[in-house]
């Protein structure tokens, strides 16, 4: 129930109750979201995806080039390494 009082709308308590609880849901989601995308869980996803797609092309097949780039910069690094 909407009652006009001096052209505002005053909602009644307990639409006010159901948009408080809606966005109470809408916080622990989102929260929820937040607390695995910061674990480490979800961090080790997220980077394993980013390097799988780093390889991949868009149709999925693996991308030969940049594999062999960073097989060639590891052994560069390694040999590098092993200098000192």
């Amino acid at each position: 129930m909407v009652v006009q009082t001096t052209g505002e709308a005053i909602l009644d308590s307990k639409e006010i109750r159901e948009d408080i609880n809606s966005a109470r849901e809408r916080l622990a989601a989102n929260l929820g979201e937040l607390d695995y995308a910061f674990s480490a869980q979800g961090l080790w996803a997220k980077t394993k995806k980013t390097v799988i797609d780093f390889y991949k092309d868009s149709s999925g097949q693996l991308r030969i080039d940049r594999i062999a780039i960073s097989a060639v910069v590891a052994l560069v690094a390694l040999l590098l390494s092993k200098k000192d």
